[in-house]
């Protein structure tokens, strides 16, 4: 068949076909006396198989790296490329719910302060950029949170007033974690050896000197990234955001301090991780 038979039956277009064929993607299997490209039907099977890596989210330099090799594609290649598209989307995820925390947090500011006054629009985004390294919790910041994942922010920010820290960090949401009456997080703990007092013991050593206030608690630019992350997760099942999505954020993001008390207390992060995504799955 030539190239517009062949486009006619797949769908794409002459000319998105002769670029495919300038990048390599696609090779015509002759051409005629007249000098005329002729494909065949395993042009068209090709084609679906670009049209899959497409919709997976590859871009086309990347399928002709899977897919234009002397031997084909290698296991390790493949999964290679997939693992960098995971890590690429999971980026994207994290940013996507911590725009969408930013976004909920600044229309409770403006639902707050009333009518718009002069200047208003330009004092809310101007407030809005300070806020970027640390925010106050509210209840309106909040909102998309279920009722025990409030618990387990308000235990956390209990915490974090209790020892005078003017910061509500990931160490903080790890000794509310562990106060909780959930059967699943508690069985979650319970099965890597998890105790609140040994999990305190290690928080007071590693703390032990931090300065102190007595100002309020504002979440670190790391807690607002990690429940960006929880709301992301629930965004995607159409949910409010649950303890069991915050914990997961924590160990997924990996670098908090709350993973590496874990550590310290004999836990291992990657395997409460993966029951818990089991568990959400």
């Amino acid at each position: 068949m030539r190239v517009g038979e062949l486009a006619d039956r797949s769908g794409i277009s002459a000319s998105t076909l002769r670029y495919y064929e300038k990048l390599g993607l696609l090779r015509p299997a002759s051409r005629n006396a007249s000098g005329y490209r002729e494909y065949t039907k395993e042009t068209l099977d090709q084609l679906k198989l670009i049209q899959r890596a497409k919709e997976l989210g590859f871009s086309l330099r990347e399928i002709r790296a899977l897919l234009v090799r002397p031997r084909g594609a290698s296991r390790e290649s493949v999964l290679a490329a997939v693992t960098s598209k995971l890590t690429e989307l999971e980026r994207a995820r994290k940013e996507l719910g911590s725009k969408e925390r930013h976004l909920r947090s600044f229309r409770g500011r403006v639902l707050r302060d009333g009518d718009t006054k002069a200047g208003g629009v330009a004092q809310w985004l101007m407030r809005q950029d300070k806020e970027q390294n640390g925010s106050t919790l509210t209840r309106s910041s909040l909102g998309h949170f279920d009722r025990e994942g409030h618990r387990v922010i308000n235990l956390a920010a209990d915490e974090a007033k209790k020892y005078h820290h003017g910061w509500l960090g990931t160490e903080h949401l790890l000794l509310a974690f562990a106060q909780l009456d959930s059967p699943a997080v508690r069985t979650l703990f319970t099965s890597e050896g998890l105790e609140i007092d040994d999990l305190r013991k290690a928080f007071e050593t590693v703390l032990a000197g931090s300065e102190t206030s007595d100002d309020g608690v504002s979440t670190t630019p790391r807690v607002q990234r990690v429940m960006g992350i929880a709301e992301g997760m629930a965004l995607r099942d159409e949910r409010r955001a649950t303890s069991e999505d915050l914990l997961l954020a924590i160990l997924e993001d990996g670098e908090g301090l709350a993973v590496g008390l874990i550590r310290e207390c004999g836990g291992d992060p990657a395997r409460v991780a993966a029951t818990l995504r089991e568990k959400l799955a």
